[in-house]
């Protein structure tokens, strides 16, 4: 599947394209509800490496299922970040790997970071020694 047979899929909805953030941390639309400017603050602290405010809200943990089988893209069903296939990772879920590839060897400050972003994401999973 291309890039841009996925972006096509992925927007195929107004739900998926709403929350796609939740899937692949894809852009996040104008005027988004704030626990989406949230994720979106929390990758940019990541890339940009320097403070976001951190939006506060709380979703359910199965959030992420219901998401996923309301827009129908069984392909983003997966327990951990790591395992979303390449051809669906975006610029910024390819950081979020990497930072959690390495996630014993970051700063502490980072590691918060990161795992704030996955609890918002609804993973469960922990990156630790």
């Amino acid at each position: 599947m291309t890039a841009i047979a996925n972006t096509t899929k992925i927007d195929a909805t107004f739900t998926s394209w709403l929350h796609r953030a939740y899937l692949d941390l894809g852009p996040v639309p104008a005027q988004a509800p704030h626990h989406l400017c949230g994720l979106d603050f929390g990758i940019r602290a990541l890339v940009e490496r320097r403070a976001y405010p951190r939006i506060q809200s709380a979703l359910n943990p199965s959030f992420r299922q219901a998401l996923i089988r309301q827009a129908a893209l069984p392909a983003y069903a997966v327990a951990s970040p790591l395992e979303l296939a390449m051809a669906l990772q975006t610029p910024r879920w390819r950081l979020l790997c990497e930072l959690c590839r390495g996630f014993s060897d970051l700063e502490p400050r980072v590691q918060v970071r990161v795992a704030w972003l996955l609890g918002k994401l609804s993973f469960k999973t922990t990156y630790s020694n």
